[in-house]
Order: C-alpha cells, then structure tokens, then sequence
C-alpha cells in the first residue's frame, strides 16, 4: 500500500523502516557493549583457598560428625516418646509464632527505616542490627 505521494505507508508489510542502530556501552556504534580489550577471568589467588577449606571444614565436620553418630535405628521409638513429642511441639509453635511476629512488625519497621528519616533512626537501625553481630549466648545472658 502506497500514499498518494508514492511512498510506502509505515503499517504496511511492504513498508521498508530503517535499522537504527544505538550506541553501546563504549559510544561505537554496532558493538554489543563490551569494551574493545578482551576480558580476561582472574584466578582467585591460591592464599584465599586454604583459609577458605579450613573455614568450610569448621562448619562441616562438626555436622557430619553429628550425622554419623545419631541412633537412627532408634529414632522412630524416640519420636514416639512424651517428651520428645512435646519438645517437637514447642519447637514448632515458637518458630511459628516467631515468623509471624516478625512478619507483622518486622516489615512495617524495614519499610520505615528504608523510606523515611526521623529522629532516632540510626539508634533504631543499630538495635534492629545487633542481634545478627551478637552471639546468641551473649544475646540470652
């Protein structure tokens, strides 16, 4: 489809448009963004691995450890026991009324102190923040 003036109309299918090309990241023009030297992928030095396996050992063994050593031939007749049952109970009522407890005041109090300044902000930003740096004993003491 044409216009009277002979030229083809933009929402045609025979209408040819322009390729416009945008200018990347580096200002040239055709070029996926990337700069013209090659990127090269650094070696994370060997120093960081040692002190990293030691780190990760300290976590894992103490968990395999527990692993390894639990009665599991014995663990249907302790979860069928009173107290263990109990215990199981607790731990899940407390996780949950915790969960939803945080959710309640936890979201409304983030959104504050992420949207809004007023006086005391920062001293309620760092109680908010000192149970995550308290060790938990230091924390219940």
């Amino acid at each position: 489809m044409t216009s009277p003036g002979g030229t083809s109309l933009p929402w045609t299918t025979s209408a040819r448009r322009p390729h416009i090309r945008l200018p990347g990241r580096d200002g040239h023009t055709g070029r996926s963004g990337r700069s013209g030297r090659r990127e090269t992928r650094r070696r994370t030095p060997w120093a960081l691995w040692v002190p990293g396996a030691i780190a990760a050992l300290f976590l894992l063994l103490p968990l395999i450890g527990l692993l390894v050593r639990a009665p599991w031939s014995g663990l249907p007749d302790l979860i069928t026991e009173h107290d263990v049952r109990e215990a199981l109970f607790l731990s899940l009522e407390t996780a949950t009324a915790a969960t939803a407890l945080s959710l309640l005041f936890g979201i409304p109090l983030a959104w504050l102190l992420a949207r809004t300044r007023f006086p005391g902000r920062s001293l309620l930003r760092a109680l908010v923040t000192l149970p995550l740096v308290l060790p938990p004993v230091v924390g219940g003491v």
